[in-house]
């Protein structure tokens, strides 16, 4: 009801300045929700802070406020210094339907940027918070009514992808045209979508493999990592960077390898460079479509590489010394930055007190570090830059998405940037240097870019105990001790190869997934043998997604994959499970209609049937519905607060008050044909509403059956 509540707030201030001269904003005006319909469906405390103003009793206020007349109000009840508020139900409904309860939007686009997997290896599952949380971010936006840009960034010159590089050129020895036949080979390996992934897709793997090495004779030095990567580009790379390291610390000239691989990577136009090119551009196309398992997808990919081949570093460098927001320390001091362009921060209340108050932007050996190139990338989000990218489309035949380029843009190439508002969407270690990007902007002058530039913090992701005990006891692999298995989780590293690989713990839950399923309906793969996959895939997905968002922004989460895919408590299959429980009621609904009279559900487009139907409604029907006329507050307090999880919450308690409901007061069994109908409204608007929250809020899909 949030548009609705802006008016009431607007009609009760107007009335108050009215009847006893107070000028009183309308949104000091507080509203809440009563807990049971009989206390109405909204109250209001006002007469409290008048009563300060006024010196009267505020039940004697709130007497004189209960006659107003409030827009879609059928009637208001003064209880002590409350007045709370009953709606014209079917009013409520149709504006809730029509969808006039939520607010069409604010001018200016938002930028969100999210997921940001470095393009070395296999996204795993730690990364998924992120991702999920954006996605989700960027649904609630849109929800009410923001024009949402989403933004994937390509960290495609960073250390991890020359370490991979490094394992491939050194470690491995392998020349550019075996690796590009190994990402090939890998890469035309894809059996059907509904292989079960431990069985039958375990066993083609294993059967292609030997092909394989006939062919790359070579490949024999890469025998083990092949035979743990499952026919996957992404998950070789997984292994191969975790063998860098341990290399790295075999000799220190080793050591070197990293720098030059840099350096080569960085200058462009030669073998090293085309190998990271080639590396990266296959990690970001595995990305995709890990992340397009869950519904989550992009509008562009701006890349590392295309921010310092089109000068925006440069532009940013003269707009920093500009504006003095940069100072370069005297090489011949004795500071420990000497030579060094760094930011004093020194000034700002957000860093006050600090023991180095110095940030260095620029090296003394002239190379920039990535908060510099952050703030370029942060400038040309907000149309502040006075430059923009070159775009090309991204080659990925799941959906159209756009890539930056340093020259010749696509004939029909979208603008992108120039945003009102960005919300950058990383974990909580990134806390520091988002604030210098924010500061950055201010010394620069763009205080109220500042202002709008939003970061969305989440602690990490790590693996249950019991999760990972249950795997090892599978044969995966895990290199811990008893003492590390003692702890209640396992953190991740992607240097240490320790954690476990996005797509195959979604394959993991959907093979679990097609269990359960299997154990309700034995004879389902043979008579639909494509159904199953649908089913468990959006079971899996449901899962995984609901897992990553229930908590809140600031506590650690320790996945394990029976919590997740749980039918029972706060889990997706719970949520999944109500709407398609409700859509089954329905069905049975419709098959007796066709025989029998007062079994169909009114149409609740219909105004006359809609009006009919509600005046036979229990009021635990209208408790359960009206949680969905507050689903815009709830997603407008989760946007402003950051705390996405409200929207989880909101509809499992929306889930939870359907089984109750359902427990108490029957549906088909009802003999009373008016309150069949009635009920069969209900059962109806909760199966539309929680189907679109699921979809629409939190990207769930909801299977026809279950």
């Amino acid at each position: 009801m949030l548009t609705v509540l802006t008016r009431w707030q607007t009609a009760l201030a107007r009335e108050i300045l009215d009847r006893f001269g107070v000028d009183i904003a309308p949104l000091d005006i507080p509203f809440s929700f009563p807990p049971k319909p009989e206390m109405g469906d909204a109250a209001t405390p006002v007469a409290f802070a008048l009563a300060k103003m006024l010196k009267r009793p505020p039940q004697q206020i709130a007497a004189e406020l209960s006659g107003v007349e409030l827009e879609g109000v059928a009637r208001i009840h003064q209880a002590g210094p409350y007045l709370n508020l009953f709606l014209d139900r079917a009013w409520a409904l149709e504006q809730f339907l029509k969808g006039r309860f939520v607010p069409a939007g604010e001018p200016g686009k938002v930028i969100v940027e999210h997921t940001n997997i470095n393009p070395n290896k296999a996204a795993h599952v730690g990364h998924l918070r992120n991702a999920v949380l954006g996605d989700t971010l960027v649904r609630c936006l849109r929800y009410l009514g923001r024009r949402v840009e989403v933004q994937n960034y390509i960290d495609d010159t960073g250390v991890q992808v020359a370490d991979v590089v490094v394992g491939f050129q050194r470690v491995k020895t392998l020349p550019l045209e075996e690796v590009k036949a190994l990402a090939g080979e890998l890469g035309a390996f894809e059996p059907e979508l509904g292989t079960p992934f431990f069985q039958e897709y375990r066993e083609a793997w294993e059967a292609a493999m030997p092909g394989f090495l006939q062919r790359h004779p070579s490949w024999d030095c890469i025998r083990p990592e092949l035979e743990r990567c499952f026919g996957r580009f992404d998950a070789f790379c997984w292994e191969l960077y975790a063998q860098v390291a341990p290399w790295y610390a075999q000799a220190e000239e080793h050591k070197q390898a990293r720098l030059d691989t840099l350096h080569l990577m960085e200058a462009g136009g030669n073998e090293t460079a085309e190998t990271a090119g080639l590396i990266a551009g296959h990690m970001v196309g595995r990305h995709l479509r890990t992340m397009d398992r869950l519904g989550i997808r992009y509008d562009v990919l701006p890349h590392e590489s295309d921010i310092l081949q089109s000068g925006f570093w440069r532009a940013c460098f003269e707009k920093l010394k500009a504006s003095a927001a940069i100072h370069e320390v005297p090489r011949d001091s004795e500071d420990k930055n000497r030579g060094c362009w760094v930011m004093g921060l020194a000034d700002s209340d957000e860093f006050k007190g600090m023991s180095d108050a110095d940030k260095v932007i620029v090296r003394s050996n002239g190379t920039v570090t990535y908060i510099g190139k952050d703030m370029a990338y942060q400038l040309w989000k907000f149309g502040l830059l006075g430059r923009d990218f070159h775009y090309r489309p991204f080659e990925n035949p799941l959906y159209r998405v756009w890539r930056t380029a340093p020259d010749e843009s696509a004939p029909d190439a979208p603008s992108f940037g120039d945003g009102a508002r960005v919300y950058n969407v990383i974990d909580v270690r990134q806390s520091y240097l988002q604030k210098i990007v924010r500061e950055g902007l201010r010394q620069m002058g763009h205080e109220q870019e500042a202002e709008r530039s939003i970061h969305y913090a989440s602690e990490m992701v790590a693996l249950a105990t019991q999760f990972v005990r249950s795997e090892m006891e599978k044969g995966a692999k895990f290199d811990l001790d008893e003492e590390d298995l003692s702890k209640p989780f396992v953190e991740m590293s992607g240097r240490k190869g320790l954690g476990f690989q996005a797509d195959l713990l979604l394959d993991r839950m959907r093979d679990r997934a097609l269990e359960e399923i299997q154990s309700r309906d034995p004879d389902l793969v043979r008579r639909e043998p494509g159904e199953w996959a649908h089913r468990a895939s959006a079971l899996a997905a449901g899962a995984l997604r609901y897992y990553m968002v229930k908590y809140n922004k600031n506590q650690v989460v320790a996945f394990d994959l029976d919590q997740a895919l749980a039918f029972e408590g706060e889990t997706g299959p719970y949520l999944q499970y109500a709407c398609v429980r409700a859509e089954n009621i329905l069905r049975k609904a419709a098959e007796r209609a066709a025989s029998e009279d007062g079994f169909e559900a009114p149409d609740p487009s219909d105004p006359a049937a809609l009006r009919e139907a509600l005046e036979h409604l229990d009021d635990e029907a209208w408790e359960l519905l009206t949680l969905f006329l507050r689903t815009p507050n709830q997603v407008y307090q989760a946007v402003e607060s950051l705390d996405i999880n409200l929207v989880a919450k909101h509809l499992f308690t929306a889930a939870q008050s359907f089984h109750n409901y359902y427990h108490r007061f029957p549906v088909l069994q009802e003999e009373n044909v008016e309150k069949r109908r009635a009920r069969l409204l209900t059962i109806r608007l909760f199966a539309m509403f929680l189907r679109n929250g699921l979809e629409d809020l939190l990207g769930i899909r909801v299977p026809e059956r279950m």
